[in-house]
């Protein structure tokens, strides 16, 4: 199926996501480009790779978050770094 970039304006005609649109303008970013496929139906979004390693970066951040969040709720007392680590050269599983 070709795919062609709809315009950043069509995409506003359209009723695409125009406050978020109008909120980054007012944030200093760039537009964003949509590749639509031939029902001008929106697949994909092109946007600068300093943004898009920011979502990754945020992305990554929400998931530790999460990770700690589920460490804290295990019960019982936390074990000091220099433990675990003893622990795993005694079992071979560290240099």
């Amino acid at each position: 199926m070709p795919f062609r970039r709809a315009p950043l304006a069509a995409c506003r005609r359209a009723g695409y996501n125009t406050c978020a649109m109008k909120a980054r303008a007012k944030a200093g970013r760039k537009s964003r480009e949509y590749l639509v496929d031939d029902q001008g139906r929106r697949t994909a979004v092109v946007l600068p790779i300093e943004e898009y390693e920011e979502l990754v970066e945020a992305a990554e951040q929400r998931e530790d978050i999460r990770h700690l969040q589920k460490a804290k709720a295990v019960p019982g007392e936390p074990v000091p770094w220099e433990q675990v680590k003893a622990e795993l050269r005694k079992e071979g599983k560290l240099p």
